[in-house]
């Protein structure tokens, strides 16, 4: 039993290594298409079927999701997706609603629901899980979200409407085995009002709003290795950013990509960005050091400058095997590990300050910044 034991190790240590073996393949982003064909790549608004069900349920493979969050005035952060397919390798590929909720010094709280209870609209943002609901048409939309204990109504009037090129897709690979993810921000920040029920107390809720549609024919843990996305809101400026970097068999290529609005006016956008760490912090939960001030940084024709983000609070620290395994971890986690990685993710808030030149002309604003650091499987 113990010879049979270590030749398993073996062979799903050993796995972890085939794919750097191979050669290298190609990542083909929006942005590239819009460097090599500028005149038929179109930044377009985004539009009432951008929010609609691409993929047929029961997903075959991949996953579709769509998010919200809001960051509340009283200091609350609530996190809501509704979700099909597989997002990770491993998971369940029902539909599934779930509610996070931060309280800065307080533990999260996640509840989930997941059923086969779902239903979509292919042409307009009408998703429903179970006794969840997300609906409307620009700028008014409604969220009611039903979880056990939990009622949250949401009324959300848009803010700003999101953007998107005219093919938003990222490509991994290339046919027969080509995998596709595409992440469009249709709402990149509305404003809510409504209540929240949290064990039998009735909380009013108001603050801001972020919506997006993600959904690609492959788990994330297939397609990247490591993901750091947020958005900045400050009284006139709202900027979304993302950095990630692919999978090993993927030879972990950099991606990129940042929005800056003026209001309702999309004024700059580029993946020519990068994230520079400044200083590092231990989590004894995830066993790993993430980062907590950093420097995003920008250089492309239209915009040019830095981003300096300093954390306020840091919401939560979740390790994905050890919370999935719960009282088996112990035993457990050591082999799982091998296998699965380190898969963690943090959600923080932090204060950024920008110092930027679009076009000519300096901008200079602070916000707070909600963003979320995600490592989907291995180190790099």
């Amino acid at each position: 039993m113990v010879k049979k034991s270590g030749l398993i190790i073996l062979i799903l240590s050993a796995s972890l290594f085939l794919p750097a073996c191979f050669k290298q393949q190609p990542i083909v982003t929006p942005w590239d298409l819009l460097h090599s064909k500028p005149h038929e790549q179109l930044k377009l608004r985004v539009a009432p079927a951008d929010f609609g069900r691409r993929l047929q349920y029961p997903v075959q493979q991949g996953f579709e999701m769509w998010y919200t969050d809001v960051l509340c005035s009283n200091g609350m952060t609530l996190l809501i997706y509704f979700k099909i397919g597989r997002l990770y390798r491993g998971s369940s590929s029902k539909a599934e609603v779930a509610i996070q909720l931060y309280q800065p010094g307080k533990p999260y709280l996640i509840k989930k629901v997941t059923t086969d209870d779902f239903e979509a609209s292919p042409d307009s943002c009408d998703v429903r899980v179970g006794k969840s609901r997300l609906f409307g048409t620009y700028p008014h939309y409604n969220l009611r979200l039903q979880i056990e204990d939990i009622q949250l109504n949401l009324a959300l009037k848009g803010v700003i409407r999101g953007y998107k090129l005219s093919d938003n897709k990222v490509y991994f690979g290339e046919n027969p085995k080509q995998f596709f993810n595409e992440w469009i921000v249709t709402l990149p920040r509305a404003y809510a009002q409504g209540t929240l029920m949290l064990h039998q107390q009735t909380i009013p809720i108001s603050g801001d709003v972020y919506l997006d549609h993600w959904l690609g024919n492959a788990p994330l843990n297939v397609l990247y290795a490591q993901c750091h996305w947020g958005k900045i809101y400050a009284e006139r400026y709202t900027l979304i950013f993302l950095s990630a970097y692919a999978a090993r068999s993927y030879q972990h290529q950099p991606l990129g990509f940042l929005m800056l609005f003026d209001q309702d006016n999309l004024i700059a956008a580029t993946d020519r960005i990068s994230l520079e760490t400044i200083t590092r912090q231990y989590s004894a939960v995830t066993n790993e050091t993430y980062p907590t001030r950093f420097t995003i940084t920008i250089d492309s024709p239209e915009v040019k400058g830095r981003v300096h983000c300093s954390p306020r609070h840091i919401l939560a620290e979740i390790n994905h095997v050890k919370k999935s395994l719960g009282a088996a971890s112990p035993y457990l986690f050591p082999l799982a590990r091998l296998f699965f990685g380190a898969p963690y993710s943090y959600g923080i808030l932090s204060q950024a300050r920008a110092k930027l030149q679009v076009k000519g002309e300096s901008i200079s604003f602070t916000g707070q910044m909600f963003h979320e650091i995600d490592n989907k499987k291995a180190h790099l």
